[in-house]
């Protein structure tokens, strides 16, 4: 885990490997085993002429690859960057300009289930004059954790 506080009351939110590695283990264990289906009816194609489910299994499996490349791997890159910054002065995600906590409307977590099972997780934070969206999913914090350092950098006392 990251060190995560700095002098100046500064707290970096990073992404957390073990969260990143479980999506990984997950998208690439299903193109593998959706590979090895369309590899294995591929080998008996002599015998069983390939038939459309042959190029939808491999289709699914090249799409679970593209998923990989387009989703997972740029988190495995910018692992090291923080993800969220919170200070006495306000939010800043990575590659947008901060927002000052007095000018903050709404900061809401939300979280896409599937059956009871946590499938996404975004951040949305509006202004007057923009809305500002974080994969949050990833996150090493939860939403819990994440809205009581809000409430604690926010108040008066640290401004």
């Amino acid at each position: 885990m990251h060190e995560t506080i700095q002098g100046g009351g500064v707290k970096h939110l990073f992404r957390s490997p073990t969260k990143i590695a479980i999506m990984s283990v997950l998208v690439l264990g299903f193109a593998a085993i959706l590979g090895f289906i369309a590899a294995q009816r591929y080998l008996n194609r002599a015998s069983v002429p390939l038939d459309p489910p042959f190029y939808w299994i491999a289709g699914l499996s090249a799409f679970a690859v593209v998923l990989f490349c387009l989703r997972v791997l740029p988190m495995w890159l910018t692992l090291k960057r923080p993800v969220l910054t919170l200070s006495k002065d306000g939010i800043t995600v990575t590659g947008k300009p901060p927002i000052a906590w007095n000018e903050i409307v709404e900061n809401e977590w939300h979280r896409l289930s599937a059956v009871f099972i946590t499938v996404g997780a975004a951040l949305v934070i509006k202004t007057p004059s923009r809305e500002v969206k974080c994969d949050v999913l990833t996150l090493e914090c939860g939403q819990k954790t994440y809205y009581a350092l809000c409430t604690m950098y926010s108040k008066p006392s640290l401004r």
